[in-house]
């Protein structure tokens, strides 16, 4: 028998399991009703609509065609006068901005900008005055031994060795007069004992005086030679080092203390560099990067931290201003400088004139974690920009390719694609057949026709609703060359990357037709 807590337990566990399951089925119901309802939404109730539609025509005329490349912007300065961080990251990530002022103030020429953290620098600058304390005092003690070593060598040949050479020359000048003097005795000894006067011991011993002298003097004589010779020499050699130990000491002292004095320099002038003042009158932007490099964006306010000859503030010049536009490459080919284009300010309502000056041979980068579309920055230089527009304005910039006076133009909805040629509808009788074209160049809302269609035509507006009445589609004229498919491709592209409706295609509808492009 189960004990009484068990099976509590288990009545409870089987109650909450009962709720569970019920709540399950309900949202299993629930899911599937949605997803009946997403079905019927998305392809029975589009069937009947089709089934139901009523073509609207519209007619092929010859016109003025405009070929138009058209791009949102940003309105900036042309001439920006940028302040830049020039304090050094010495092994740091950067250095933090402590005080700035409000963005869109109006400066003039002198006023405070900005204010960097400069308490590292001022720790750095302690420690460095130590340095160059300490580098004085050992070039004063180099400079004191440079000169005692100067002096050692005068006092040396001026002194001490004239001493020493006066003093040998004096042993030598009282050893040649002693041999002298022995020389003399001995001749007069020898002629005393010829008249035996005295006896031959008294020769024997003033002979040997003279020997005595002799040694004496050449004694003398070779001490005042290695004096001169040797001694001499190898002083002055030795002193000589000195000096040039002492000198290159001292050089290196010099070296030191420059070097020092440099860095506190530097020091200082990086702790200058913390507080930025405006160098021109104006009015204050940000130079804010929205999703940077890396997907890392760059707003600059008080604790931001602000690398090395990074941008802070940008003061326009508001005379001069442009308009930057991100040209996909699909059509950075149609764009070229100096082409007029037509900039639309759309928080004034204004529509202004301007010219393309720049077009970057880079693509802009992009982050890694974005969408790898490949985009190019044009500048359109407003002409003559009124009082009152300011950099970040969003602008929409079209910039006119070329004109073609007469030329048969469609509507792009009008247009469809199959199998990588493009066709559109018309209606004969009651049966709807499609028309090859070769199209050229479009703009916004309309495309230019080459051929395949004569000017009168009346065409179908709406033609996906009747895309599976087709039975079929022509096969365009032989002879049509790789270049015109992609020029016709291109057309298409053009208004896809912009995001408008997009051309239709004639693949993989329902039902066994064909269907709409992407």
């Amino acid at each position: 028998m189960k004990p009484v807590s068990t099976t509590i337990c288990s009545a409870s566990y089987a109650k909450r399991r009962g709720i569970s399951t019920l709540g399950l089925i309900l949202g299993m119901v629930v899911m599937l009703g949605a997803a009946g309802g997403y079905y019927w939404w998305a392809y029975i109730r589009p069937a009947e609509s089709r089934s139901s539609a009523v073509p609207q025509f519209t007619t092929i005329d010859k016109k003025k065609f405009e070929h138009t490349v058209t791009e949102p912007g940003e309105v900036e300065s042309s001439q920006n006068t940028e302040i830049r961080c020039e304090v050094q990251s010495l092994n740091s990530n950067g250095i933090m901005i402590l005080e700035i002022v409000p963005n869109g103030t109006t400066v003039k020429e002198g006023d405070f900008l900005v204010r960097f953290d400069s308490s590292a620098l001022e720790k750095t600058k302690g420690a460095q005055q130590i340095v160059v304390n300490n580098a004085m005092a050992a070039l004063a003690q180099s400079q004191a031994a440079h000169e005692t070593a100067k002096i050692t060598k005068r006092e040396y040949l001026e002194g001490t060795y004239q001493q020493e050479e006066e003093a040998l020359q004096s042993v030598v000048f009282v050893a040649e007069e002693n041999l002298r003097r022995a020389e003399e005795y001995a001749r007069y000894s020898e002629k005393l004992a010829a008249r035996g006067y005295v006896t031959g011991v008294q020769v024997e011993a003033d002979r040997f005086a003279v020997e005595k002298a002799r040694k004496e003097l050449a004694a003398a004589q070779t001490k005042l030679k290695v004096l001169q010779e040797f001694t001499k020499a190898k002083m002055l050699q030795t002193l000589e080092a000195n000096i040039e130990a002492a000198a290159a000491k001292l050089a290196a002292d010099q070296n030191t203390l420059a070097q020092g004095q440099r860095e506190l320099e530097l020091v200082n002038s990086q702790i200058q560099k913390c507080k930025i003042h405006s160098p021109v009158a104006g009015k204050v932007v940000y130079a804010n990067v929205p999703g940077g490099r890396g997907g890392q964006e760059v707003i600059i306010q008080e604790g931001t931290l602000i690398r090395e000859r990074q941008p802070v503030i940008r003061i326009p010049d508001m005379e001069r201003m442009q308009v930057m536009a991100k040209i996909n490459e699909s059509r950075i080919g149609f764009v070229a400088m100096d082409q007029p284009a037509d900039v639309t300010i759309g928080a004034y309502g204004l529509k202004l004139s301007g010219k393309v000056v720049r077009v970057d041979e880079y693509p802009i980068p992009t982050s890694f974690f974005g969408p790898q579309i490949k985009q190019y920055a044009t500048y359109v230089q407003i002409d003559n920009p009124p009082q009152g527009i300011r950099p970040g304005l969003t602008a929409n910039v079209t910039i006119n390719v070329n004109s073609i006076p007469d030329a048969l133009v469609a509507p792009l909805e009008a247009i469809i694609e199959h199998a990588g040629e493009y066709y559109c509808l018309t209606q004969e009788g009651k049966s709807i057949v499609p028309r090859w074209v070769s199209i050229g160049a479009s703009n916004d809302q309309e495309v230019y026709i080459k051929e395949g269609i004569a000017a009168g035509t009346q065409v179908i507006l709406n033609p996906d609703p009747f895309l599976t009445q087709i039975a079929g589609f022509p096969p365009p004229p032989a002879g049509k060359s790789l270049v015109e498919k992609a020029q016709l491709a291109q057309a298409a592209r053009e208004r896809d990357n912009r995001n408008r409706q997009p051309v239709k295609s004639a693949d993989n509808l329902p039902n066994g037709g064909p269907a709409r492009g992407t």
